[in-house]
């Protein structure tokens, strides 16, 4: 599903400047399908190591291509107004803030709330990923010894891995608590009208869940209103 907004379809290039850089991330995709395809197929390099080496690099080339689009939905709706110093002349630099954007121009906003978390997200996935390979791996040394009924021997490599997945561990655990954390303060940050319009939405699907029970109409009872309309901090623009 294309998150480009279609209610304002964009006239010219939809890819704007970064049309190129969209090209480039996908010839890396191609390149490495291409390898995998010649691999496959006996034309070159028909070993499975060489063929699981290139699959992971087209399983990265594919994430960052599709992390690129999505910071392009982001950079596509920038103000890019000028930004101007006080004595009013250029600065020579341009807002990176979202158009229509509350105060003055800024070309080095804050990280917000949602970028942090977003950012943090991936790279408590990126680790899992990493440490789930690492653990696989392991498994697979010791079945294969197992298998083919090859003798045990000290392996440098398979120690230093286990040495290593301690330390996984506990950066896993870091990350989690540090996005978890993050999440809050979001959920805390949103504008109090999106609270708002969340409750809005919940009484409507209330409505449309009341059921009939021996000519009883349960619906369900809120214990509390909802909070006055009082803006918060912006904390979704990303």
């Amino acid at each position: 599903m294309s998150t480009t907004d279609p209610i304002h379809p964009m006239t010219e290039d939809p890819w704007g400047q970064y049309r190129e850089a969209a090209a480039d991330r996908l010839a890396s995709c191609a390149d490495y399908l291409g390898r995998l395809q010649r691999s496959l197929t006996g034309e070159a390099a028909p070993d499975r190591h060489y063929f699981t080496i290139r699959a992971h690099d087209l399983y990265e080339a594919a994430r960052d291509l599709v992390r690129f689009t999505q910071a392009v939905e982001h950079w596509l709706i920038v103000c890019n107004e000028s930004v101007l110093r006080q004595n009013g002349t250029p600065a020579g630099a341009t807002c990176e803030l979202p158009r229509n954007h509350y105060g003055g121009h800024d070309d080095e906003p804050p990280t917000s709330l949602a970028a942090q978390v977003c950012h943090s997200a991936r790279l408590l996935m990126d680790e899992a990923e990493e440490t789930s390979r690492v653990i696989d791996l392991l498994g697979l040394r010791s079945d294969q010894r197992r298998a083919f009924g090859f003798e045990k021997a000290f392996d440098p490599e398979f120690h230093e891995l286990l040495e290593a997945l301690e330390q996984m561990g506990s950066s896993l655990v870091y990350r989690a608590n540090k996005a978890s954390g993050l999440l809050h303060d979001l959920a805390n940050e949103m504008p109090q009208e999106e609270w708002d319009e969340m409750d809005r939405y919940e009484d409507e699907d209330d409505d449309l869940d009341e059921e009939e029970v021996d000519d009883q109409l349960i619906v369900e009872v809120r214990s509390s209103a909802p909070l006055p309309p009082v803006r918060r901090a912006r904390g979704l623009d990303l």
